[in-house]
């Protein structure tokens, strides 16, 4: 006997919006390394999330002028938008160190990341954040022969496990569907 599962990997930018990275910074070296290494970060993602990756810098004190937050992003050649007056913003968020990263998504802003200061690898933590945010899985159809069924890590972003337990032997045809009903795996 052969029964069919199919499961439905998905991605949710279209259902969830955009996420937004924040960097709250004074004019420091770890303010500029860290924009420019979350900006990379955030090019590469937009290769697969195309536009659902924003990137906003903001300067923590309100003390800022608009030429002088226009200065900082252009003088070190950001891309990015830029805010002046964000201390409230970065004290909701957290609290300060130099610089603050938050990141946010959907249209709830749900917080995927928060970091106080910036070290060689955040851009990355950033980035698993961001992928785990875009990334998910679910089950269409379940075999009614199985007593359970299990997908992990989920959600998941590169590679998943299955798992079945079946009320007895059988062939089992998995199927891993995108969310446009393209065969992606089988």
């Amino acid at each position: 006997m052969t029964v069919m599962v199919r499961c439905i990997i998905f991605i949710r930018p279209s259902i969830l919006g955009i996420v937004v990275v924040m960097e709250f910074f004074m004019t420091c070296n770890s303010c500029i390394t860290g924009g420019h290494e979350v900006e990379e970060m955030i090019a590469e993602l937009n290769v697969q999330y195309p536009d659902k990756v924003k990137f906003y810098q903001m300067a923590y004190t309100n003390s800022y002028t608009c030429t002088s937050i226009l200065d900082f992003v252009n003088d070190n050649g950001f891309n990015s938008v830029p805010f002046d007056s964000g201390a409230a913003i970065v004290a909701y968020y957290g609290g300060f160190g130099m610089p603050t990263f938050a990141v946010v998504g959907g249209s709830t802003h749900e917080v995927l990341y928060t970091g106080i200061g910036y070290s060689s690898g955040d851009a990355d933590d950033m980035g698993m954040a961001i992928e785990e945010f875009f990334m998910a899985t679910s089950v269409n159809e379940v075999y009614a022969g199985a007593t359970s069924m299990n997908i992990f890590p989920n959600p998941a972003i590169n590679t998943f496990s299955i798992e079945m337990n079946l009320k007895e032997n059988a062939d089992v045809e998995v199927q891993c569907l995108a969310l446009m009903e393209t065969l992606s795996i089988r």
